[in-house]
Parts: structure tokens; C-alpha cells; sequence
């Protein structure tokens, strides 16, 4: 590995590529005479140098071009959480819905037994396939994990950026909602079937169905 002689990732991480030999063979050395504690302290090092090498590496990428779906992609995330672990190394703070405003939608949760699931909040989330990335878009797993915890009932809809006809403001979290944010899709094609969800949702309401 020659890490020090490409690319800025050189430059983040230098002197280190030895590690990646030395590391092992200093562990099995220890393991080998029974000194683990020595060994794990290897083992540990190797660690230290396999996360420097992957900001280095992350932050190559993000200096080449990529956004925050880029490297969710890279990383098997969602960007939200690609955003949360790795805008450190960006600089900058553009979130993933600025980056890409075409992909971006409003989340919102409630519970179900406190808050009204309003139609301006958009369809259920159970109605989008189970494949949907939606799924694992961060916020859905922490309000799902935490109502999980407690024993509760939660619902959580989307929509997109600037809601529909006959929306009525922004909800109050703690009140209206457990809580509204702004993700992103993964894929332009679920942005379109939402769109296209809603749009049937609003016809039928405005059909009296």
C-alpha cells in the first residue's frame, strides 16, 4: 500500500502505510508468546490507522466533487448519516437537501396517541415499500427506535419541501408533532411516486374521498 505517494490522502496520513504490515505481525508475535495485552495494544494501533486512513480517503472524495449521496453510496448509509459522521472533513455544512434540492423531502413524526396525523403532512411512511430508503433515513430509525423503547405508537409522514394546497403552517414539535425535518430520498424515482401519491391523495380529498 502507497499511501504516501497519492493523492492528498498522503498528505492526511503520512508515515502510517507500515503499519499495516507491522501491526500484524508484531500482534501474532505476542499472541504467540502468550502476551495479549501486547498484542491487543497492535491491534489497537492498526485500528487507530485503518479510521486515519478512511478520513483520508473520505475527504479525498468530498475535495474531488462528491455530495453527501455520493458518499452514503460509498459508505452503504444514508446521506443524512453520512452528513452527521463525515461534515467534519467537508468544509463546509451544506446538508444533503441543499446539496440536492431535486431529492429533498419533510418528514414528520407523531404520537399516536397525542398527535393528529394532519393531511398536509403527507402520506404514511408504511405506505412506501419496504425497500424504500426512507427506511433507513436516520430520524425515521431514532423516532422508531426510541417509540420501540417506550412501549408507544408512532406514525411518521412525508411529503415534499413547501407541502400542498391547504397546508396550515409549520407544526409545533412538542405539541403538533414529536418532531419535522428535512431529508432526502436516495433515488430520483421515489421522489416521483411520492409525488405522484400525493397528488392522488389531494384529488381524492378534494373529491370528497
Amino acid at each position: 500500500m502507497t499511501v504516501t505517494r497519492t493523492g492528498s490522502g498522503g498528505r492526511h496520513f503520512p508515515g502510517q502505510a507500515g503499519v499495516f504490515t507491522d501491526a500484524p505481525a508484531r500482534a501474532a508475535e505476542a499472541a504467540a508468546a502468550g502476551d495479549y495485552r501486547a498484542a491487543l495494544d497492535q491491534a489497537s494501533r492498526l485500528e487507530l490507522a485503518a479510521g486515519q486512513l478512511r478520513q483520508a480517503l473520505l475527504r479525498d472524495a468530498l475535495a474531488a466533487g462528491a455530495d453527501w449521496c455520493k458518499v452514503a453510496e460509498l459508505l452503504g448509509t444514508h446521506p443524512p448519516q453520512a452528513f452527521a459522521s463525515c461534515s467534519q472533513l467537508a468544509g463546509h455544512r451544506a446538508t444533503p437537501a441543499q446539496q440536492r434540492p431535486g431529492h429533498a423531502v419533510v418528514l414528520t413524526a407523531g404520537r399516536a396517541a397525542v398527535h393528529d396525523m394532519r393531511a398536509e403532512y403527507g402520506i404514511d411512511i408504511e405506505d412506501l415499500g419496504t425497500g424504500h430508503s426512507l427506511h433507513a433515513e436516520p430520524g425515521v430509525r431514532c423516532v422508531r427506535d426510541a417509540a420501540s423503547l417506550l412501549g408507544d405508537d408512532v406514525w411518521i409522514c412525508v411529503t415534499v419541501p413547501g407541502g400542498f394546497e391547504g397546508a396550515e403552517g409549520d407544526p409545533t414539535p412538542g405539541e403538533d408533532v414529536i418532531r419535522q425535518w428535512t431529508s432526502v430520498v436516495t433515488d430520483a424515482g421515489e421522489l416521483r411516486w411520492l409525488k405522484e401519491m400525493l397528488a392522488l391523495n389531494a384529488a381524492g380529498d378534494e373529491a370528497g374521498g
